[in-house]
Parts: C-alpha cells; sequence; structure tokens
C-alpha cells in the first residue's frame, strides 16, 4: 500500500522534502513521486505509540498531503506491540517486462534504489530511524515478469545481488509464494495475515494464500481527495482467506468486450447524471440535498 499504481520510479525520500515540493506545485508533487501519501496516517496508526482521546479516538494531528511545516512534529515511537509489515512488490517485473512507451528495461539496482527510497519515506513520515522501521519491516521483490525468464551469466549466476527466490515463478503474483514467504519470515500463519493490493492480480494471490486481501483506495482512502480509514467501512470490503465458495478474482472486462458481447451498448445520459459520482471513501456529491 506504500506504491502508486503507475510504474513511476521517482521516489521522494523524506516528509521534509516532499512538503516542499507540495508548496511549489501541487501537481507535480503528486506526478513525480511514487510514494503513495494516503498509508501514511493507517501505519502511523498501525506502528506508532499516538495520544488518546477520553473517548478512545486515536490523537494524530499530522497531515501527510499538507503544504505546511516540515514533516511529522514530532519524534515517532514505535509500539512494543505494533504488528510485522512486509513490502511484497513486483515493481521488479519492469527489469525484465517493458512499459508502454519505454525502449529500455530498468537495471536490477534502480529498482532497489526506489525500494530503498520508499522505506526512507516511510520512516521519515512515521519519523523514526529507518534502521529501527526495517526491524519490523521486511521488502520482498519479484524480478520475473510472466513469461519472461531470469537473466543468468556464462555461469548459470543471477545479476549481482540477486536470490533465487526474487526470480522464481512462484514469486510472480498471482502466483502465492512471495505472500506465504513473507508470512513465515514474520512468524504469522496465512489466516492472520492481510494483503493491501491495488488490482485483481494482487486479490488473486492473496486467495491462493489463504490471506485476507483489501484493496488500497478503500483501506487508505483515495490520495488527493480524501484519506484515513474507518473500520466499519474497512469491515465491509475485507475479503476473508481463500474460501471454495468465493470465486477466484478476474481482470476486469473491457468495454469493448461488453459491447461485442451486447452489454456495453452506451446509454443517454438523463438529467441530473452527469454527478462525477463518489470516491470509495466519499459521498457522492450533493448526497441528501
Amino acid at each position: 500500500g506504500v506504491l502508486k499504481k503507475q510504474c513511476n520510479v521517482s521516489v521522494v525520500r523524506s516528509a521534509g522534502e516532499a512538503v516542499a515540493k507540495r508548496r511549489a506545485s501541487l501537481w507535480g508533487a503528486a506526478r513525480n513521486d511514487a510514494f503513495y501519501a494516503a498509508c501514511v496516517p493507517f501505519l502511523r496508526a498501525l506502528l506508532l505509540e499516538l495520544p488518546v482521546s477520553a473517548d478512545g479516538e486515536l490523537q494524530d494531528p499530522y497531515d501527510p498531503l499538507s503544504q505546511y511545516g516540515d514533516g511529522p512534529p514530532q519524534r515517532g515511537v514505535l509500539r512494543t506491540d505494533a504488528p510485522r509489515i512486509a513490502l511484497v512488490s513486483s515493481i521488479g517485473h519492469l527489469v525484465s517486462k517493458r512499459r508502454p512507451g519505454e525502449a529500455e528495461l530498468l537495471p536490477v539496482q534502480k529498482v532497489r534504489e526506489v525500494v530503498a527510497a520508499l522505506v526512507a519515506r516511510l520512516a521519515s513520515e512515521l519519523r523514526v530511524e529507518e534502521e529501527a522501521l526495517r526491524e519490523r519491516l521486511d521488502v520482498l521483490i519479484s524480478f520475473r515478469a510472466p513469461g519472461s525468464a531470469a537473466p543468468r551469466g556464462d555461469g548459470g549466476e543471477l545479476p549481482e545481488g540477486s536470490v533465487e527466490e526474487e526470480w522464481s515463478e512462484r514469486w510472480c503474483k498471482p502466483q502465492p509464494g512471495m505472500l506465504l514467504d513473507a508470512a513465515a519470515r514474520a512468524g504469522v500463519a496465512a489466516e492472520d495475515s492481510l494483503l493491501v493490493g491495488y488490482d485483481f492480480v494482487d486479490r488473486e494471490a492473496a486467495s491462493r494464500a489463504g490471506i485476507g486481501y483489501i484493496d488500497q483506495q478503500h483501506l487508505l482512502g483515495v490520495e488527493g481527495f480524501d484519506i484515513g480509514f474507518d473500520a466499519e467501512r474497512v469491515k465491509e470490503f475485507f475479503v476473508p482467506g481463500e474460501d471454495a465458495k468465493r470465486p477466484r478474482a478476474q481482470a476486469p472486462e473491457s468495454f469493448a468486450a461488453k459491447k461485442k458481447r451486447g452489454d456495453g451498448q452506451s446509454q443517454p445520459l438523463r438529467r441530473g447524471d452527469r454527478s462525477p459520482g463518489a470516491s470509495p471513501l466519499r459521498p457522492a456529491p450533493n448526497r441528501g440535498v
């Protein structure tokens, strides 16, 4: 949940630098930063000792999308009972599969630099030492895109710094291997784990691993519109671990396929139908007015 959907490889490494960039240009700051700032309130509540009000509400005034200040106002203290978290990323697929419009593949080292920058940014947003955060954080990267093969030298060796699992097919989502290994490293059962993802591939991988799943925008909000999380709202979208009665997730059907089948015919808009609708956590415009 800390990486945006688009394959942006530019990451602002500190919360203070991100604030300065937002002051200069909100649009430019959002476009040129792969860090998903909407994850910050949830991870601060999950990992830090925060003050609690008389009615039991967490008190955290920090706004990770503010244009003011220079980052979190107070140094964070990691909770002793904070759960382990893992970054299970397929950004490494850019090493073995070209992005649309890109002529070159990314070097392995560049991918590792992007992931390292994401971890540094998260530590800055929590305002904890990066070394302390890494004691609670596992990083797993899949470099082998579907349909590709691991590049090997004349002696059969993988790229420098790589381990076999990173180039294995079982770590390539929707295969569940990377998720199961992350749970094993944390010493927890799959059914006691939760994957925060953002597409049908993530959901399918969680289903195969027997791990609970929730979509990034349902848990964390929609960056640029509303952020934050509501426990009751989250329950509505939570998908429990593997269930034989639940069909596997499938890719959304394209409009062209629907049209070919006869379901995708456009319908004329009626008066009042031009509302932009609602984000997953935001009421529709003028609802109840």
